[in-house]
């Protein structure tokens, strides 16, 4: 056989590869997503950024809204990801399935632009590899079953880390740098933390002279081009350019509390000097000892590849986690110090931040895996260093078949990934659309409460409700908490506490539940009997009756 013949064949052999490790991808996600049928909680955020921003005229218009600090109705979230969907909102339910697709579509580039990047610095094996444990790697296919900026964060994060780890001399890739990290920002409020990467690895290659030379400023000014309107935005509106709604987090051992204390003198003053004052060197001791045990546990959940299996998980990932500690080893001893220290400082800060916050958050596998995604090509880079002592020119067809052999097991086990329609991955039940016409009706949806474990959705009705805080605080909190807010409506959803954590706040049952919630009076009620959706007021009447049955 020719050198030709085996190059073309080889090349064939890898495009199997990768187009068995996508479908695998793809089958995992579309299976995991006929099982979430409606948005919740942050999805529900971005899925009315995206119809808000189709009615301000699209992406021009919304970066319009922007410059003019009148858009401010984002919750923290940051405006890329709802961009990219908002030329497919209609306003029917089907824009959830739409929204999925795009995340889809993001870990699909995921793959895809590690790929390409890691082959430019590492080779075609290298690059296979990486590829294969991004799509194998169950948070994945998890993360691209939801609408949510996580994956095309990942994606941008990851990017930029690797152009910067071939970065050169010449200014054109710092500046491609920067614009990536600019569309992280507007992807997710840590892409600014990038230039931590940029500034290890630019006193690593140029010393001191990085300041004097064009490298770091041709990032900067690709960073304010790309992710100009939103610093604006942020300037005008509170004064800070990267102002960001969730920091205060970082400072709040419960955090059912922000929303309780925002717009109090108590959540102007909260910050590292109040958290010491009130708390000492002793929790702060603790807590973070709390998350140096735990959180290494979550990051290899995240990290890992194969199964779905937790335990199995948990062991994979910590191999690959040792695998890409001894990858950037290989790295540094080689001289490319610069590819370690650019995936490894941004990681590194990340990390520190999610130890801080792991006895309070538990390492949200969403937070977690774009740092994870980040340390596969280096697992990779590990993994083939090994292989190589080991099988020496025999790695390349071992390592394809290896992979594509791993492809066809997630798709055998996912069989119906790619037979339905994904479209249909969507809808909500009946009593669900009542209430819902009930509020659209009669109620401005943001005069409305609902407490923050609640699946409750009302977007199939275009509305989103105005998430406030743990209705288990107490009543006084609760009605002080909606007078600061002008909330005049609670929402109650039972059938998310079935076991009625709430019952101190009750007055009187009948057939349909409490008629009445801390105080006020119910306004509505679903079909059902008893009723899974309750909707109280101030304004309502309260029976004469009140605690008869109790």
């Amino acid at each position: 056989m020719s050198g030709r013949e085996r190059f073309l064949g080889a090349r064939r052999a890898a495009v199997l590869a990768l187009a068995l490790l996508c479908a695998s991808l793809a089958a995992r996600s579309l299976t995991l997503s006929r099982e979430r049928g409606f948005p919740i909680y942050d999805e529900i955020v971005y899925l009315r950024m995206a119809r808000d921003f189709r009615e301000l005229g699209g992406t021009l218009g919304a970066v319009r809204s922007y410059l003019r600090a009148e858009y401010r109705d984002d919750d923290g979230k940051h405006p890329l990801y709802p961009l990219l969907l908002a030329p497919l909102m209609d306003g029917s339910e089907t824009d959830y399935a739409r929204a999925k697709l795009v995340s889809l579509a993001c870990a699909l580039l995921l793959a895809g632009s590690v790929y390409a990047l890691s082959r430019r610095l590492w080779g075609d094996d290298a690059a296979l590899l990486s590829c294969a444990l991004i799509c194998l790697a169950p948070s994945t296919a998890y993360l691209s079953r939801e609408a949510l900026g996580d994956v095309l964060f990942a994606c941008l994060y990851c990017a930029a880390l690797l152009v910067l780890a071939g970065a050169g001399r010449g200014a054109r890739s710092w500046a491609v740098f920067g614009a990536l990290c600019g569309l992280a920002y507007l992807a997710k409020g840590d892409g600014h933390l990038l230039f931590a990467s940029a500034g290890a690895v630019g006193l690593a290659v140029f010393g001191r002279r990085v300041l004097s030379g064009p490298q770091l400023y041709a990032a900067l000014a690709a960073f304010a081009a790309s992710a100009g309107f939103l610093l604006v935005r942020n300037v005008r509106a509170w004064g800070d350019p990267f102002y960001n709604f969730n920091a205060k987090s970082l400072w709040i051992d419960d955090l059912a509390f922000p929303r309780l204390w925002l717009g109090t003198p108590r959540w102007d003053q909260l910050g590292a000097a109040l958290y010491l004052r009130e708390h000492g060197w002793g929790r702060i001791i603790r807590r973070f000892g709390a998350g140096l045990v735990g959180f290494p546990f979550r990051l290899a959940q995240t990290i890992g590849s194969g199964p779905e299996d937790e335990p199995w998980r948990t062991c994979a990932g910590a191999c690959l986690l040792g695998l890409a500690l001894w990858g950037a080893r290989c790295r540094w001893r080689a001289g490319k110090k610069q590819e370690a220290l650019a995936v490894l400082t941004t990681g590194a800060a990340l990390c520190l931040v999610f130890v801080w916050l792991f006895e309070v958050d538990h390492g949200v596998m969403r937070y977690v895996f774009p740092v994870a995604a980040s340390l596969l090509p280096l697992a990779a880079v590990g993994a083939l260093d090994l292989a190589r002592r080991r099988f020496r020119e025999r790695t390349t067809p071992l390592l394809r078949a290896a992979v594509a052999a791993a492809a066809i097991a997630v798709l055998a086990g996912s069989p119906r990934g790619l037979a339905g329609d994904p479209m249909t991955y969507r809808g909500v039940s009946a009593h669900w659309r009542e209430t819902s016409a009930w509020i659209k009706g009669r109620v401005a949806p943001q005069r409305v409460m609902l407490d923050s474990r609640s699946l409750y959705s009302s977007w199939d009705a275009g509305l989103d409700l105005n998430r406030a805080t743990l209705f288990d605080r107490p009543g006084p909190e609760l009605s002080a908490f909606a007078a600061r807010r002008g909330l005049r409506y609670a929402l109650l959803d039972r059938h998310a506490n079935a076991r009625d954590p709430f019952r101190d706040k009750y007055g009187a049952l009948d057939e349909q539940g409490p008629a009445s919630f801390i105080g006020w009076g119910r306004c509505f009620h679903d079909s059902q009997t008893p009723s899974v959706f309750l909707i109280y007021s101030p304004g309502c009447p309260v029976p004469k009756r009140e605690g008869a049955k109790k």
